[in-house]
This record gives structure tokens, C-alpha cells and sequence, in this order.
């Protein structure tokens, strides 16, 4: 049970407003459609500080959301309907409150594309076109399944990434805490053992670096922050933003990784706007956004630009050399054939292989490297400990 408040509006246009208890805010809107009220604001008491929480749907998330509503609507169920079920399914408490905003938002008269451009932070821009080509075209239900699989094929792809990025700063962090460790804690408890005698210099230096980092780590660490935190800010501007995308593109084997990922989002999601109607100039608009790197953004803005002034589409890509010359012969081939969403959507999937592919050639490469280096600084730790106590254990002898 919660507590709701509501706004609605009599027969005779008169607003009315109150509180009341009930299971859920579609109990309340039941019972004031009930004494003939039209209630366009519901909010629960508790929940009002969930405005300044919105989040951005996570393509897991939107394929689940998409799977329902496909299933829910494909029944004959209405939209709001629809929505409120799944709002009573719904465990994630930021996709609920986004979906109580959007069922709020059809009660006032609004399609969903414009209740979704309302919480756009929550929503992405291509799920926002999508709707409003299903709109248009008035098959709502077969854009969800579309769109639930695009989402299901968008989280495959940037679990790939995710691993690829992420898995090497995860060794490298167990890395460097299990050397802090020994350098600040076990280390130090040795040199007390070791007493006069003379260190070797691999001993000497790593106590040196132990006693550097016990006295100057908070320094090093707050160091590290405020570059992280000027990185983060500057990241904020255009003009770097583009520079640093472009740069990531060039570093070999991850360039060539990025470049399949966004060869792959793009053909997915250019092929899957082109086949709902959707115009090539707005559909370039909408991959460049969906595909989160500026410079290749950009470079989309002009490929736009060309094909605006009437150049095909592969020539202006090429000119503007966003892709690779294979992509670029593929999309010339589906402009040549008059199937150029069905190429795209079938190169989108050999794409999606290939990243596959790659991302295990890339895991199975810096693997055993980082093994090696985490197990040559640990190594070259527990030498400094062990040569000085051999010594003295022959000494002994």
C-alpha cells in the first residue's frame, strides 16, 4: 500500500486534488474514472524525489521492456494498459517511476513518443524514432519485437566491449594492491630480521619504494583523483571529446575493435530505421547519436550534409572516411542492388562474429601478459625478501 496524490479534472472542466491510500496509482485512477474524473497527475509521497533519479535505460533493461509491451500489445491490449502492467511487474525502481511518468503523460492526450521525449534522459533517442515510426505506420507491437531485439543484440555486443575494457584494469588493480600490500605490509616486517647486515640492492630498492608509498600513497592517490576528475571535465567539451574518440580509434588492436563495434551498431541500427520508414538523412542523424563516439559522430554530421546535396550514401561515408573501405563496398553493393537494409542488417550480424571473435583473440592475448607482469612484480618482491634471509641462513651454515 502506498499513499498517492492526484490531480484530475471534472465532466465540467473543474480540477480537483487529493490524497488517498491504495495498492498501487492505477487503483486510484480506476476509482476516479470510476466517479467520472479524469486524473492527468498521480504521485506517490514517498516517490517524489525519484524525478531527480532517472537513468538511462541500459539495453538489457529496454529489451525486456520492449519483449512485454511487444507480447502485451500483440494481444490487442491498450497502450496504457500495457504499461501498467508492466509497470506491476517491474523490480527496477527507476524504470518504474519512468513508467508511471509515461502513463501519466497518455492520460493527458500525449503519444508515447512525445511522453518518452518527456523523460528522454530515461529513454533512448533511438527507441524515441522507433516509436514514432510505429506510430505513423500504426503497428506498435511489431516495432517492440524489432526494437526488443535490437536491444538484445546491442547488450551482446557491449558485454564484448565491457570485457575487453574492463578485465584488464581488473588485473591490474588486484596487481597493484597485492604489490602495495607487500611493499607497506609484509615487507616491512622483515627489515627488523634482517638487522645490519648489508641488503642487496633489489632488497634496498623495494624498501625505498615501500617507504615512499606508506609516506606519499594519500598524495599519489589524491593526485590520481583530481586527473581522473580534470579528465572527466574536460571530457565535457566537444572539441576534445572528438579528439580523444579519434585517438582511441588509432591505438592498435583496440581501434580495430571499436571500429567493428561501431560498424556493427550502425549497420544494425541504420538498417533497422531505414526499414520502418524512416529517411536516410534522420536515420544518419539517429545512428550517429546511438553509436557514443563523437568523432565518428561528426563525421556522420557531414555524410548527412553530402547525401543532403544529393551524393549516395557510400560515396559521402567514403569522403568522409568514417569506415572501413570492406563496410564502405557493402553499403555501395545495397545501394546498387536496392536492398540496402537488408545488406546492412546482414552485414550487422557478420559484425557482430567477428567482435566475438576478436574479443576472445584480445582476452586470450592480455591474459597471460597480465599474468606475467602481476606475477613478475610479485616475484621481484618476494626475491628482495628471500635473497637477504638465504643469506643469512648460509651464514648460519
Amino acid at each position: 500500500m502506498g499513499i498517492y496524490q492526484y490531480k484530475a479534472r471534472k465532466m465540467n472542466g473543474k480540477t480537483v486534488s487529493g490524497t488517498e491510500e491504495a495498492a498501487d496509482p492505477f487503483a486510484v485512477q480506476r476509482r476516479l474514472r470510476g466517479e467520472g474524473l479524469y486524473c492527468y497527475e498521480i504521485k506517490e509521497k514517498e516517490q517524489e524525489k525519484s524525478d531527480v533519479a532517472e537513468r538511462k535505460l541500459r539495453p538489457e533493461a529496454a529489451a525486456s521492456l520492449c519483449r512485454k509491451l511487444a507480447a502485451l500489445l500483440g494481444s490487442g491490449i491498450p497502450m496504457e494498459k500495457a504499461l501498467a502492467l508492466c509497470w506491476e511487474s517491474e523490480k527496477d525502481i527507476h524504470l518504474k517511476a519512468a513508467l508511471l511518468k509515461l502513463t501519466g503523460e497518455l492520460q493527458k492526450g500525449q503519444s508515447l513518443s512525445q511522453a518518452m521525449k518527456e523523460i528522454k534522459r530515461t529513454f533512448p533517442y533511438f527507441m524515441i524514432s522507433m516509436a514514432e515510426a510505429g506510430e505513423a505506420s500504426g503497428a506498435m507491437d511489431k516495432i517492440f519485437v524489432k526494437l526488443a531485439a535490437h536491444y538484445e543484440e546491442e547488450a551482446e555486443i557491449r558485454g564484448k566491449v565491457q570485457t575487453v575494457m574492463i578485465y584488464p584494469f581488473i588485473l591490474a588493480a588486484v596487481s597493484i594492491a597485492a604489490a602495495v600490500f607487500l611493499l607497506t605490509i609484509v615487507l616491512p616486517g622483515f627489515i627488523g630480521i634482517f638487522g645490519d647486515m648489508e641488503l642487496p640492492l633489489i632488497t634496498r630498492c623495494m624498501i625505498a619504494l615501500g617507504r615512499f608509498i606508506e609516506n606519499r600513497g594519500f598524495f599519489i592517490a589524491g593526485f590520481l583523483c583530481v586527473l581522473a576528475l580534470i579528465f572527466y571535465k574536460a571530457m565535457e567539451s566537444e572539441k576534445i571529446r572528438i579528439r580523444v574518440h579519434g585517438a582511441m580509434l588509432s591505438v592498435p588492436i583496440l581501434g580495430e575493435f571499436l571500429n567493428l563495434v561501431y560498424m556493427a551498431r550502425f549497420a544494425l541500427t541504420f538498417s533497422a530505421l531505414l526499414e520502418n520508414g524512416i529517411g536516410i538523412l534522420k536515420s544518419l542523424e539517429i545512428a550517429g547519436k546511438v553509436l557514443g563516439n563523437s568523432c565518428i559522430q561528426k563525421k556522420l554530421k557531414d555524410s548527412e550534409e553530402a547525401v543532403g546535396k544529393g551524393l549516395q550514401l557510400s560515396r559521402a561515408l567514403s569522403d568522409a572516411h568514417v569506415f572501413t573501405s570492406s563496410f564502405i563496398s557493402v553499403v555501395a553493393v545495397g545501394e546498387e542492388a536496392g536492398r540496402l537494409e537488408q545488406i546492412l542488417s546482414d552485414a550487422g550480424c557478420h559484425y557482430e562474429k567477428e567482435i566475438s571473435r576478436l574479443a576472445g583473440k584480445i582476452t586470450a592475448t592480455l591474459e597471460p601478459m597480465m599474468i606475467l607482469i602481476m606475477g613478475g612484480m610479485v616475484g621481484a618482491i618476494v626475491l628482495s625478501i628471500m635473497i637477504p634471509i638465504f643469506h643469512m641462513y648460509s651464514q648460519l651454515l
